[in-house]
């Protein structure tokens, strides 16, 4: 893995260092927080559904059924040649993966994805 990668995984899992670090919103949470820690409010999750961008094409209708819009098609405007996740995956290393697992451990078991063994 990149120097860079580990050493970010490391920030990311260390609150001494988010605190200090400019780019982090707040103490509590920030940027790179798990998902879950977004969707709390006073420890308990506060939304009854949460639709995943990799699933937009099918979760639309049930959107704009939801909130009473008219059902457009979506543009996909500056797409990515290949996946996101492969490019991920090919930067890093099995101490990063170990990082990343344990810290969005509850995102990954709460939104259904499937952990990356090392």
């Amino acid at each position: 893995a990149h120097p860079f990668t580990i050493s970010f995984c490391k920030i990311i899992v260390n609150s001494n260092n988010v605190e200090n670090h400019r780019h982090w919103q707040c103490k509590e949470i920030h940027m790179q927080s798990p998902m879950i820690d977004w969707l709390r409010v006073d420890g308990q999750i506060a939304v009854n559904t949460v639709y995943k961008l990799e699933n937009i094409d099918e979760e639309w209708p049930k959107i704009c059924n939801i909130i009473g819009c008219k059902e457009n098609t979506l543009l996909k405007l500056n797409n990515s040649i290949g996946t996101s996740y492969d490019y991920a995956v090919s930067i890093l290393n099995d101490e990063t993966i170990e990082i990343l697992n344990e810290y969005y451990k509850e995102d990954f078991e709460i939104f259904d994805y499937d952990i990356k063994k090392v």
